[in-house]
């Protein structure tokens, strides 16, 4: 009798581990499969895609595959992704959305929300055969190109589109968050935009910066985000004095946003 349930108990355990293994090689099948398509579309559009109203679209595109694509995920039950209180977002003036990046896919979260948002990046990322396509179609700017990243930003936001930039830089090292640069304030002061705050949740280290790929994670992955307070710049306020109100703000509440909110 013993012996009968543990051999079930077994046997439960042993499908709910493949059922994990199938589903998570599905969805990375899925995203390198659109990913590199993107890729092979935005060579074969390569004359329009520095054109506004073809990344417009191609935004547009990658919202919509990303959307159905995590929509799926969630009937999994392994990964559940709630970025609804981004969808505050989408009939505001643009501006420049900051966050805390605890996941290599927190800005693919972010562009399932916003149909027109554009991404900052490092351009290792946007050099990727997987990335690089639907980064090209819909317009991301690299972050490592000082003079060129601060004039394409101000162009992405006098064009009505919303800016998502992570301060920190790179994936959050620590619980709270690392050091933020101060690019966005700049961005801010010239396009003359305010900064929202949005706080992600995570109850996972899954694809985080200090995260071994061949590490196996405890499902189910919860990603949450919740809105932080808008902030817009004093007239008397430089751009670093700016910056560090900002990233003391982050400071002081990132303990609290850790976990996803019950």
């Amino acid at each position: 009798m013993v012996a009968g349930l543990f051999d079930f108990t077994i046997l439960n355990f042993s499908m709910k581990r493949l059922y994990e293994v199938l589903i998570t090689v599905f969805a990375l099948g899925y995203l390198t499969f659109f990913g590199v398509s993107l890729s092979i579309i935005s060579l074969l559009l390569l004359p329009f895609w520095k054109q506004c109203w073809f990344q417009r679209a191609g935004r547009r595109v990658l919202h919509e595959l990303l959307a159905m694509f995590f929509s799926g995920l969630k009937l999994s039950r392994l990964l559940i992704v709630d970025f609804s209180a981004v969808d505050q977002l989408k009939e505001k003036p643009a501006r420049i959305i900051i966050a805390n990046h605890p996941c290599l896919m927190d800005a693919l979260f972010f562009s399932s929300r916003l149909p027109d948002l554009v991404s900052v990046m490092k351009s290792d990322v946007l050099k990727n055969p997987v990335f690089f396509g639907g980064a090209r179609l819909c317009g991301f700017i690299p972050s490592d190109l000082p003079r060129e990243f601060i004039s394409s930003c101000v162009e992405i936001l006098n064009n009505s589109a919303h800016l998502l930039l992570f301060p920190e830089g790179t994936r959050s090292k620590t619980r709270k968050v690392n050091d933020f640069k101060k690019g966005f304030a700049l961005v801010a002061k010239k396009a003359n935009v305010p900064v929202q705050a949005v706080f992600i949740h995570a109850n996972t280290g899954f694809l985080g910066k200090s995260w071994s790929l061949w590490c196996r994670p405890d499902f189910p992955l919860e990603y949450r985000a919740t809105l932080g307070e808008c902030f817009y710049q004093e007239k008397d306020e430089d751009y670093k004095q700016f910056a560090s109100r900002v990233e003391q703000y982050f400071r002081k509440h990132i303990p609290d946003y850790q976990k996803p909110p019950i």
